[in-house]
């Protein structure tokens, strides 16, 4: 599917340089407004994707306590309902860590002259990427509280294997589907 998308756009790419003469006129914006237009975009995608995040995540605290007092018969949809707003803020939160870090590494500009360098440090994306980095372990302690569960922030494959068997036959089913 990537390599169709891209041949389509590659080619759509091409007739366009080729009809417009985008070598010989140049394109009528310049690198830098494309930069700015593009982190401005990135930064408000990552701004929604965190709240979704921290929404969710708020969401799946305030059913566990309600899961807590409820029997064993009703309580089996509220735990796959708790899971399931736990992997939407695990996905949103992942989405801000990987846009954050590229709206991070194109904010970054370098600037070199006779006798003087300078750097613009993005403070802004430098602060989310922190904060998303923060949100994931707390995503990670909320999940050893559902599973009850001790899962480490860096897991080794043993850790991974014997997180793995402690699910019952139903979630290793589910799992593998």
């Amino acid at each position: 599917i990537g390599g169709l998308i891209g041949a389509v756009a590659g080619g759509l790419i091409g007739f366009g340089s080729g009809y417009f003469e985008l070598d010989k006129n140049g394109l009528s914006f310049s690198q830098e407004s494309v930069i700015a237009i593009l982190t401005s975009a990135l930064r408000i995608v990552y701004v929604v994707s965190l709240l979704l995040s921290v929404f969710y995540i708020y969401q799946v605290v305030k059913d566990y306590k309600r899961y807590q007092t409820l029997p064993d018969e009703d309580s089996e949809e509220l735990y796959r309902s708790i899971n399931r707003k736990h992997s939407y803020a695990v996905v949103f939160n992942g989405v801000t860590t990987v846009l954050a870090t590229v709206s991070f590494l194109l904010s970054f500009q370098f600037t070199f002259g006779i006798g003087r360098a300078e750097l613009s440090f993005p403070i802004f994306d430098f602060v989310f990427v922190m904060v998303a980095g923060i949100f994931q372990s707390y995503l990670l302690k909320v999940y050893n509280r559902i599973r009850d569960i001790k899962m480490p922030l860096v897991p080794t494959l043993k850790e991974l294997k014997q997180n793995i068997m402690q699910m019952d036959e139903a979630e290793l089913e589910v799992n593998y589907k």
